[in-house]
């Protein structure tokens, strides 16, 4: 099921996002240091698709500091690029592709 998103931004997403070749990397790379089985920060573990599907639109709050600290915590902010592929992900459902 497809969120809620501004029009602007379904304009933007015209090109698929893919879970494996850009969604799990950023999180592997940005998230799981702090985030991952057996250490997880906050209650949150962002270790494959399940746990990071379930998490996705708390983790896009954590990104733009909405209701939630600022992530990452450790070092600077995320790139907007970079915020607006993980929101184009949960527009377009989430795919695990």
């Amino acid at each position: 099921m497809k969120e809620k998103v501004p029009t602007d931004l379904a304009i933007q997403c015209t090109d698929t996002v893919s879970f494996n070749s850009v969604i799990e990397p950023l999180i592997q790379t940005k998230c799981v240091e702090c985030h991952e089985a057996g250490g997880a920060s906050g209650g949150y573990v962002f270790e494959g698709y399940d746990n990071i599907s379930a998490n996705a639109s708390d983790m896009l709050d954590a990104m733009r500091g909405i209701g939630f600290t600022q992530m990452p915590i450790v070092g600077p902010a995320l790139d907007d690029s970079l915020i607006q592929l993980f929101e184009c992900w949960i527009y377009q459902g989430r795919l695990n592709n």
